[in-house]
């Protein structure tokens, strides 16, 4: 859940995973596995750092709903530019977590 916001970030600002490491000093491997979703032992110092750098305003954690859209919030996701970079980052970690099965 976390990594998804991430990664959903980065791609609204048009950064690559190293322009991200270059702006927060959190290394890449640290980042793709944390947007992977993968177990990431990071102190919060430097996740703070990653939110800094990508300049988030707030953090907003919703209820999952077997129903649709939980909130506004989803609508927002919808439109725009917020829609490209959700659709982009699930598609990106789905075809990795593929290639990782199947290898």
């Amino acid at each position: 859940m976390l990594g998804l916001g991430i990664r959903r970030m980065r791609l609204y600002r048009g950064w690559t995973q190293e322009m991200l490491r270059d702006r927060s000093g959190v290394d890449q491997s640290i980042v793709s596995r944390l947007e992977l979703g993968r177990e990431v032992q990071m102190r919060l110092r430097r996740f703070l750092d990653l939110l800094g750098a990508l300049d988030v305003g707030e953090v907003v954690l919703l209820p999952s709903t077997d129903d649709g859209p939980s909130s506004s919030v989803d609508e927002l996701f919808e439109r725009g530019r917020w829609s490209n970079a959700d659709e982009r980052a699930r598609r990106e970690i789905e075809g990795m977590l593929n290639r990782r099965r199947s290898a």
